[in-house]
């Protein structure tokens, strides 16, 4: 037994050393690497979702995020290092998204400098990315406008060439519950990026892509117009995205 504890101890120690050694920036990586494997470590409180929870057109594809984007996580540079804050990249936290009402987005509340995003877990989002907020509260979502960086609330999706942006914008706010039931935790619920790969999007043909985007939009467009209320507004843009991504929309629009 004491051999085994002496054991541990020096391996504690060697690993104390070789932190020490390396850069801050690689620190505050494995940090958040580490957050991940403890979140997917977590005893199992979510919900299974189906591969397909709903039937759509035959000449759709079911597929899951991690076919169709590449996800990136957040990071937040050390607070108490002024110099890592108040450049000219734009920084998004959840919070800047709670009252943001328009598609896209392209500064929060705070900006941080290049200097703060070497040394920190977080990268330089590309134009057209969705962010999506996977943790106090998870489901909010927008479209990056210009390149920003985030903190670890977010899983940002990098869409590959076979959906669009505007498409999965939209399917993330009808497929909010699907991804909440996804998730793990106790004191608050969060998706891991393990997760939020693994969430379903009903993949159209980009030219019904384009038109489920359009007809959306032209919906949206008249409720706004006609409805006053929001506590009216909000079912009736939920019927429109459920028409939307169960193929219904075009075809009766």
């Amino acid at each position: 037994m004491d051999n085994q504890f002496q054991m541990i101890l020096k391996n504690k120690q060697n690993l104390r050393k070789e932190l020490a050694s390396k850069p801050i920036a690689e620190k505050l990586w494995m940090l958040e690497s580490l957050s991940e494997r403890t979140l997917a470590l977590r005893p199992e409180s979510s919900v299974t979702v189906p591969n397909e929870p709903w039937p759509v057109p035959n000449n759709w594809k079911w597929r899951k995020m991690g076919d169709v984007a590449t996800i990136i996580g957040g990071s937040t540079p050390r607070t108490d290092r002024p110099e890592y804050f108040g450049g000219d990249i734009p920084w998004i936290t959840p919070s800047d998204l709670s009252k943001h009402t328009t598609k896209t987005i392209s500064h929060g509340a705070r900006n941080i400098s290049a200097e703060g995003l070497q040394n920190s877990g977080a990268s330089l989002l590309p134009v057209g990315t969705i962010l999506f907020s996977t943790r106090a509260p998870i489901g909010y979502v927008a479209i990056t406008a210009t390149q920003v960086a985030t903190n670890q609330g977010f899983k940002s999706f990098v869409m590959k060439n076979e959906v669009i942006s505007d498409y999965v914008y939209y399917y993330l706010q009808h497929a909010r519950k699907l991804a909440v039931q996804m998730a793990n935790g106790t004191t608050f619920l969060e998706l891991s990026g393990k997760k939020a790969a693994q969430i379903p999007i009903p993949v159209a043909p980009l030219p019904e892509q384009r038109r489920i985007v359009a007809e959306i939009e032209k919906q949206f467009s008249l409720l706004e117009e006609g409805v006053a209320a929001l506590q009216q507004t909000t079912p009736l843009r939920q019927a429109v995205l459920q028409k939307a991504f169960t193929g219904e929309l075009v075809r009766c629009g």
